[in-house]
């Protein structure tokens, strides 16, 4: 059962708050599995703020729909947030939605429908002009075309900065974790401090969660010798920036690519305030420093390449 909040509060404020978080930790407690349906990631900013709360998430999409790219987006921006995205599920759940019948019926379907065109949307090619400068970029902001297209690259090079460190991110957990190789632990006394942590869940759910908890230990232990060598530090200001780069990322969503940064400020301090949400952002904020750092000490290889090749690149799957 869900209520509407208070008018003036935004939903991603009350989700950020100790009330949402206290809410998860008795539903733990008394239920075996908890399955949250969220809204569709990008219609609102509930999504990150769920995500980073629950054990795990899937990604649902709807075959010959959803594309490639947004999918690859939205597990990027998850996972940035501190998400454990455990895959996509791909399903015609929304086809039997519409139609008000089962999945099975959805996808024997192949009737022939009639409907009713009640509206008409249309896209048409803007006008060059100062007006279209001041609603894409804000008022005043850009003066003329040349500012305009300036901006616009200025921006999309800021995209692929990002998606470029994320990538280096991911190589450099990938070769430094292939390089230390297979670590021996004590297996069957994690398996029981797992257990012991994990008194709502079964046999089957520690068996299935053990080996990647074994790969996220041995990630951290690296991280930890990584912190030592490399000198990384990691200060109030830090976390808070990472919370604010996540808060910028779920407004731009919306295209809202201009949030004062007081406003930024404000929804980074509300997700610092979930226990849940602060720790994901300060493993964040570890290994962005991890990152910064090992740039200046690694040998670079820069290459240039096409818009398609660098999106095949982000799409291939960890050596």
């Amino acid at each position: 059962l869900a209520s509407l909040p208070p008018e003036g509060v935004d939903p991603a404020t009350i989700l950020g708050s100790s009330i949402v978080g206290e809410f998860f930790d008795w539903a733990r407690a008394n239920y075996d599995r908890i399955i949250v349906d969220s809204p569709p990631y990008g219609l609102v900013g509930d999504v990150v703020s769920l995500a980073v709360m629950v054990d795990s998430a899937m990604i649902m999409c709807c075959p010959d729909r959803t594309h490639f790219k947004p999918i690859q987006y939205c597990s990027r921006c998850l996972v940035e947030a501190g998400a454990n995205i455990l895959g996509v599920i791909v399903n015609d759940v929304e086809v039997s939605s519409l139609l008000g019948i089962t999945k099975e019926q959805a996808a024997e379907a192949k009737s022939d429908f009639s409907y009713q065109v009640t509206e008409i949307t249309r896209f048409v090619p803007a006008e060059v002009n100062q007006e279209l400068f001041d609603k894409i970029l804000g008022e005043g902001k850009v003066n003329g075309e040349e500012e305009f297209r300036a901006s616009i690259a200025e921006s999309m090079k800021q995209d692929f900065a990002a998606d470029s460190e994320f990538k280096f991110a991911r190589d450099l957990r990938a070769y430094l974790t292939k390089r230390i190789g297979t670590l021996q632990y004590p297996e069957e006394m994690l398996k029981r401090i797992m257990k012991l942590n994990n008194k709502d869940k079964d046999d089957e759910y520690i068996e299935r969660n053990f080996k990647p908890s074994l790969d996220e230990l041995t990630w951290h232990l690296i991280k930890e010798q990584l912190c030592d060598q490399l000198e990384v530090k990691i200060q109030q200001e830090d976390v808070l920036e990472t919370a604010k780069m996540a808060t910028r990322m779920q407004f731009a969503q919306y295209g809202m690519t201009n949030v004062p940064e007081d406003a930024l400020t404000h929804y980074a301090n509300e997700m610092l305030k979930n226990e849940q949400q602060a720790e994901a952002l300060v493993t964040r904020a570890v290994e962005n420093k991890i990152v910064e750092k090992a740039k200046a000490v690694v040998k670079l290889n820069h290459k240039q390449v096409t818009m398609d090749e660098f999106n095949k690149m982000m799409s291939e799957k960890e050596a």
